[in-house]
């Protein structure tokens, strides 16, 4: 119980550093840049808004297409979250994703088979390999790699047109909200019932898949791009920062029958994170691309 009060803490933190960096730097930064290459203030608000829809729906798309294409390994991977999140997983508990852990009858009785009993006989003769990978495992990496390589290409932006104050700060919130979720993914790689890999194989793939964070920076830093395209690029990244740091750490966050110590040092937390990346716009100044356009910013310093 204490540890899952701990990862709650750590993801309320998470939380409010995560949105600060979303509304404190990335999406001012967004449309002063896009007020630049479309002075109009309707179209400006046009391209900054459908950018940050766009964004904050990319996550769920990837979720849905995972579904699509490993239902199996989409099933595990929320009956993990929902583990994770409710802190009700006992370690004598079996876990089984989906219809592999019980059958219900037409009475919506369910009939649980004892431990003892085999559906196959000759099930235990063969043990079942790792590679090539399951459903569980491709899913749960390919997910994770798209979006690594979207928070690469936010970071990218960050670094190349900003001061660099504000580029680690995005650094820092991309960290922050992945601390949780790659120990998550971490135990679901090496859950026998589910991913099925060793914790070598897991470091080893989970650290292939982060690498697409460096191939979204890389083609950033070697791109040119103007104005509209810098605030579309830091809309659509903040979009989905913003969908992370609410849908998938509030689900948690949000238990049954909470206790008042929790509800105080959940709101501490978020607020800790908040300030902290709050701290940095102080003396902060606004991304590169926009100061070649000076009448945008005119009258926005900090």
């Amino acid at each position: 119980m204490i540890r899952f009060r701990l990862f709650k803490y750590m993801d309320a933190f998470a939380s409010g550093a995560v949105l600060a960096t979303v509304f404190f730097l990335i999406y001012p930064e967004s449309y002063l840049n896009i007020m630049v290459a479309y002075p109009k203030e309707s179209v400006a608000s046009a391209w900054w808004g459908s950018s940050v829809l766009l964004g904050f729906l990319i996550p769920a798309l990837i979720e849905w297409l995972m579904a699509v294409l490993f239902p199996e390994g989409y099933e595990a991977h929320h009956a993990a979250h929902n583990e994770h999140t409710d802190g009700a997983r006992r370690d004598d508990t079996p876990v089984v994703a989906g219809w592999k852990s019980k059958v219900i009858d037409s009475e919506g009785q369910t009939d649980s088979k004892p431990e003892g009993d085999a559906e196959d006989p000759s099930a235990g003769a063969t043990k079942k390999p790792c590679w090539p990978m399951n459903a569980v495992a491709w899913s749960v990496l390919l997910g994770d790699g798209m979006h690594n390589f979207g928070d690469g290409v936010l970071i990218g932006v960050a670094f190349k047109l900003c001061e660099p104050a504000t580029g680690w700060t995005v650094a820092a919130a991309s960290v922050l909200h992945e601390l949780a979720a790659e120990l998550s993914e971490f135990w679901l790689l090496t859950d026998k019932a589910k991913g099925g890999l060793t914790y070598f194989q897991a470091l080893l793939l989970n650290f292939i898949s982060s690498l697409s964070v460096i191939l979204g920076a890389l083609i950033i830093s070697f791109t040119e791009i103007g104005p509209a395209v810098v605030g579309a690029l830091l809309a659509l990244g903040g979009g989905t920062l913003m969908y992370l740091g609410i849908v998938p750490i509030w689900h948690g966050l949000l238990i049954e029958k909470p206790t008042m110590l929790y509800l105080v040092v959940c709101t501490l937390c978020f607020v800790l994170g908040a300030t902290l990346i709050g701290l940095v716009l102080i003396g902060h100044e606004h991304c590169e691309a926009g100061h070649a356009h000076g009448d945008a910013h005119a009258g926005h310093n900090h």
